[in-house]
């Protein structure tokens, strides 16, 4: 099945949460010696962006629980920059409330991490914060 990635948040198509599981890699994207792939990445996704294409950035595994609880094995990375980006462009183009009915369920992000208290703090604060970009 192929899914946007605001699909899977969408109250009227899936209303899945994700939960990046305490077991992962570390961010590949950040490390110094993955530059080139990361600015590579960078440009497609902001090529897509400018010209309203979309791009596949291939599979996603993972297992759901109780229906809607998605656990990545595989493209936690690709998940997690894709949740920032939705909002940065939600706050940028005056999104915000639509990115609130998808990504935010009984105050908290539906989306999160395992790894750290700190961790499901802040994706529950960062998708409350509002920035005006000028």
């Amino acid at each position: 099945m192929q899914l946007t990635f605001f699909q899977l948040f969408s109250v009227s198509e899936r209303n899945w949460k994700i939960k990046i599981p305490i077991m992962q890699r570390d961010y590949a994207q950040g490390r110094d010696s993955s530059k080139e792939i990361r600015d590579a990445f960078l440009d497609t996704l902001y090529e897509c962006l400018n010209q309203g294409k979309n791009i596949d950035l291939d599979f996603i595994y993972g297992r759901v629980y109780n229906n809607n609880e998605f656990i990545p094995l595989d493209g936690q990375q690709r998940l997690t920059t894709l949740f920032l980006l939705h909002w940065y462009l939600a706050n940028k183009e005056n999104k915000k409330q639509i990115f609130n009915e998808n990504f935010i369920e009984n105050g908290k992000s539906k989306f999160t991490y395992e790894t750290r208290t700190s961790s499901i703090e802040f994706c529950d604060e960062l998708v409350k914060c509002n920035f005006a970009f000028n």
